[in-house]
């Protein structure tokens, strides 16, 4: 009788510290298990790995194709493809059609890869969106502006919704987009609006477990200017004000009986619930992004953002494990495999968590030629922080993580902006 060979999983991993994850979750004895890995990711996949090729990128198509073309003479044809992140959700898309593989296609994840498509099926379902609008260049831009009088924030129109963003806020901004864009991009008026994220394990109709969050940045306000040295996200304990009166929410889509008293953590929740009722079918780990954009702090007004499927940065399954004791990855990788989603405890009301991320000082590739932290009483629970001569590659934005946990949100906040200020870095370009 003839043995039929092992599955053969492909694993698109771009974390340097993320390698050992996967032997949890994927028998490497029973499967053959592949990875495709940025450099500074290779050295973290397992030694029990069936093979693993080296790429610049992990959002480069065509990098990807020609690794995968070198793993299949080598073990053998890929049966499905993991990919943990939520960026490299839209290169997965495509190699999966490429490589005849099961799984989530560009034509299922159409809505979550066109931000103007996901934008528009939201606000017809009678969800709050911020006045948006596709800009091809500088000019349209500068029109936006000048009509809502209110900075806008762009990111690309297609592609991962973790792109990077860029905030606008004055004319002389608009001019320095330099006329024709080298792709379209979606423009949103958000103001001075406060961002907030609802981060869960989605069943294709509600959310089984979830946490909201509050995004940091230098200013405060939104992130995407261009002196944001570092992004931070920190979780609600429910504590922050939120207002007595009900959010109609556009069309009273989730109707204000249900919002009025709700503390914000709830109302992020129904919120997400109910933006990823029109944009997620299947169960997947999600992210959902929301504006407040409530006037000198009265009563919150929830825009949506983007919402995206996959583990949105490689800080959050790592505090939701320490922190709450759920396991984000193995919900990630069973909805990728099409299995059932694993029996995970409800998150704890104890602590709550938040991420600290540091931008290199130039952008990549570069090389870090200097790092000075020192914690003092706010000190992270965990770090990872690069080494002098280390060399960030290309489409990495991430030089060093920290993590922290505390009893309160306001707690959490200080202690990460005090770390944000302690911790110096400097890169040169190459």
């Amino acid at each position: 009788m003839t043995r039929a060979a092992p599955e053969h999983v492909l694993v698109i991993h771009r974390w340097r510290d993320g390698g050992p994850l996967y032997e949890r979750y994927l028998d490497h004895l029973v499967l053959d298990v592949s990875y495709i890995a940025t450099s500074a990711a290779a050295t973290s996949v397992p030694r029990t790995a069936a093979g693993v090729e080296v790429v610049h990128r992990t959002d480069d198509l065509a990098a990807l194709a020609t690794a995968a073309a070198r793993l299949r003479q080598r073990v053998g044809p890929p049966t499905r493809i993991v990919a943990l992140a939520d960026a490299d959700s839209d290169v997965a898309a495509e190699l999966r059609v490429l490589l005849g593989c099961p799984g989530e296609t560009p034509a299922s994840q159409a809505l979550l890869r066109d931000r103007h498509a996901m934008l528009t099926a939201v606000a017809a379902a009678g969800l709050r969106v911020p006045p948006f609008a596709v800009v091809s260049q500088s000019s349209d831009a500068m029109r936006l502006l000048a009509e809502e009088q209110v900075p806008l924030l762009l990111t690309t129109r297609f592609g991962s919704a973790s792109a990077q963003e860029l905030l606008v806020e004055s004319p002389a901004d608009a001019e320095r987009l330099g006329g024709p864009l080298a792709e379209p991009m979606v423009a949103k008026a958000v103001g001075s609006a406060r961002r907030y994220s609802v981060d869960g394990i989605w069943d294709g109709n509600r959310l089984l477990y979830w946490r909201s969050a509050r995004y940091l940045s230098p200013a405060g306000g939104l992130p995407g200017g261009s002196s944001d040295g570092w992004l931070g996200s920190i979780e609600l304990d429910g504590t922050e004000a939120t207002g007595t009166g009900s959010d109609r929410l556009g069309s009273d889509r989730l109707g204000s009986d249900r919002l009025g008293s709700a503390g914000l953590p709830t109302r992020l929740a129904d919120f997400a619930t109910a933006a990823l009722s029109v944009l997620v079918k299947r169960p997947a780990v999600v992210h959902v992004a929301v504006f407040d954009q409530a006037i000198a702090g009265g009563e919150p007004r929830l825009g949506f953002d983007w919402a995206s499927t996959g583990l949105a940065g490689g800080e959050l399954p790592l505090l939701w494990q320490e922190v709450h004791g759920v396991d984000l990855a193995a919900a990630a990788i069973a909805s990728q495999l099409d299995r059932p989603l694993p029996q995970l405890g409800t998150p704890g009301a104890g602590q709550v968590g938040g991420w600290l991320q540091i931008f290199p000082t130039v952008p990549p590739p570069c090389r870090v030629t200097s790092v000075d932290f020192s914690p003092g009483e706010w000190a992270p629970y965990a770090m990872a922080l690069p080494r002098v001569g280390e060399l960030i590659p290309a489409g990495e934005r991430v030089a060093a993580s920290l993590r922290f946990r505390a009893a309160g949100t306001a707690e959490l906040e200080r202690a990460m902006r005090a770390a944000a200020g302690n911790l110096r870095l400097a890169c040169s370009p190459l």
